[in-house]
């Protein structure tokens, strides 16, 4: 339906989590993207902060590593205070 050159141009330059967001991950954890690269879309560089309903000490993950593969980004989350 659409021209696929002009789909993968958008997809480069248009990054669906904002840096700001809290986003929930495929693993449980909850994170706040920190940083967004051109060309890695749903990967960015990411602030893990949550396991679940528990905080844990804060790390840094790069969703763009081999390592976290696996790791996908499944929505947003609503974080109360």
């Amino acid at each position: 339906m659409f021209d696929i050159g002009i789909v993968e141009e958008f997809s480069r330059k248009i990054q669906p989590y904002p840096v700001g967001t809290i986003v929930k991950l495929s693993n449980g954890l909850r994170a706040i993207v920190v940083k967004n690269m051109e060309g890695r879309g749903t990967r960015p560089l990411i602030r893990v902060f949550k396991d679940g309903d528990k905080k844990i000490k804060p790390f840094m993950l790069d969703l763009w590593d081999s390592e976290t593969r696996s790791i996908t980004i499944i929505g947003e989350a609503e974080e109360k205070g």
